[in-house]
């Protein structure tokens, strides 16, 4: 495969490759780089993101506080 059906073939996957890793999988046949690809989706790594910032908020203030309305959505942006 050439490198451009690889990117292609990676970025429909959800993954990103760098130019080295790129020229590292141009060596491959298509089998191996679709059998790799699901191998590295088997064990996918949990997202976590940090939101307690939000939790001073709930639905009530939002809908009666104008201004904590204004707060909570600089936070959005």
């Amino acid at each position: 495969m050439d490198k451009k059906h690889i990117q292609h073939l990676y970025w429909r996957a959800g993954f990103g490759l760098n130019p080295q890793e790129l020229s590292i999988q141009e060596n491959k046949n298509r089998s191996d780089l679709i059998d790799e690809l699901f191998l590295k989706s088997a064990k996918p790594k949990p997202l976590t993101v940090n939101t307690s910032e939000f939790n001073r908020f709930n639905s009530k203030m939002l809908n009666t506080n104008k201004e904590a309305r204004k707060e909570f959505n600089k936070l959005n942006t």
